[in-house]
């Protein structure tokens, strides 16, 4: 039992060596697995695996940069869509809505 109690310690470590979104997201849920698992003895793999998910999270924590909220929209800093081609599918998208909608008689 004092060996399981010390896994844990250890895997909590781990836990909170991963980045702060992963962590708030995934954190609980590794931890009740973890739990779940140590009960039938299976702690070294789950320990290897939280290592190896550490390394994973950091090597692509700077690829998935989530998106500030702010005011009504949600600001996308990674966008690879010119404002050209913005202004462009709005356009498209006006007219094809006028379509529609002359289609279906509304005006």
């Amino acid at each position: 039992m004092r060996s399981i109690n010390f896994a844990r310690f250890v895997y909590c470590i781990l836990l909170r060596l991963h980045p702060t979104s992963f962590r708030v997201r995934f954190a609980g849920e590794m931890l009740w697995i973890f739990d779940e698992e140590a009960s039938s003895g299976a702690t070294l793999h789950l320990l290897l695996d939280a290592l190896r998910s550490v390394v994973l999270q950091h090597a692509n924590a700077e690829k998935y940069i989530e998106p500030a909220a702010t005011g009504f929209y949600v600001e996308i800093e990674t966008s690879r869509v010119s404002p050209p081609r913005l202004v462009q599918a709005g356009m498209i998208a006006s007219v094809v809505l006028t379509g529609f909608a002359f289609l279906l008689g509304q005006w």
